[in-house]
């Protein structure tokens, strides 16, 4: 009886074969499951970078459209003409007249229409002159002095008082009537520039400051691509501001990551905008 149990003591457990058996087994099956989860996030990887790349070279194009469809290049809103950055006049603000007072300063109260004008606004006000022809209106371009924001116009609507220093000379007797706009503008530059160890980006500069980003980044500009295209009313590319009729520009995104084949995902879109002439 006592053979028989020290006999079946040594047969438990397992040998040094089996051991080895199923640890290769197990060995194949983790690293079935390892290729399985470095390919999933692989994938996963690749499909984040061609999203971010395609939703960045949409909400440029978006960007630089809304902007551009409001420029009129023979009204001189076109100001620099660059491969990769454009500077143009951009207009802010609107009111409407409704008291013109002339004086040894001159003062507009112009009728609240979203954001208030500010101090030192560059603006342009509608000049009607003779009532009776169109020919001879034109818009006055000045300067905001200083804003009173505590007018009332005709029938309790929120106005300011814009007193315009400058344009005394040009304001000539009811030029400017109630009901004329008011508008005011900056001059801002759009277009591609390198922030420092994150890539190029699309930004904007206003006069005076630095670039501001926007939405990227984007592949660095070479000889063979550029931002912007300009075209006159033939579709010709020309370098004249007040010959432009359409904008052509395109925008190219190349990410880190890599594709099928090793190919970095990349997204590109052009598109061109008709001008407000």
């Amino acid at each position: 009886m006592r053979s028989r149990a020290v006999d079946s003591l040594r047969r438990a457990g397992f040998t040094l074969v089996e051991i080895l058996v199923v640890a290769t087994v197990a060995g194949v099956i983790l690293t079935g499951v390892m290729r399985i989860l470095i390919s999933t996030q692989e994938v996963y990887t690749a499909q984040a970078a061609r999203m971010e790349s395609q939703q960045a070279v949409r909400s440029g194009l978006g960007l630089l459209y809304g902007e551009l469809r409001e420029v009129s290049a023979t009204g001189g809103d076109l100001l620099v003409l660059g491969d990769n950055e454009t500077t143009i006049r951009v207009m802010r603000t609107v009111g409407v007249a409704c008291a013109v007072n002339y004086g040894a300063v001159n003062t507009v109260t112009a009728m609240q229409v979203g954001r208030w004008f500010r101090d030192g606004d560059s603006i342009f006000v509608f000049a009607e002159n003779a009532p009776t022809r169109s020919n001879d209106d034109r818009w006055i371009q000045g300067q905001i002095g200083v804003v009173d924001t505590t007018a009332i116009c005709p029938g309790g609507a929120r106005g300011q008082i814009l007193t315009l220093p400058d344009m005394g000379a040009v304001m000539a007797a009811d030029s400017v009537r109630p009901s004329a706009l008011v508008r005011a503008f900056e001059h801002v530059t759009y277009g591609l520039f390198e922030r420092t160890g994150q890539g190029w980006f699309l930004g904007q500069r206003r006069a005076g400051a630095d670039w501001e980003p926007l939405v990227g980044p984007f592949q660095a500009p070479d000889g063979s691509s550029r931002l912007f295209r300009y075209l006159d009313a033939g579709g010709t590319a020309t370098a004249l501001a007040a010959d432009v009729r359409q904008v052509e520009f395109s925008l190219r995104t190349r990410s880190a990551v890599r594709g099928p084949g090793g190919v970095p995902i990349g997204d590109s879109l052009a598109t061109r905008v008709q001008l407000r002439n």
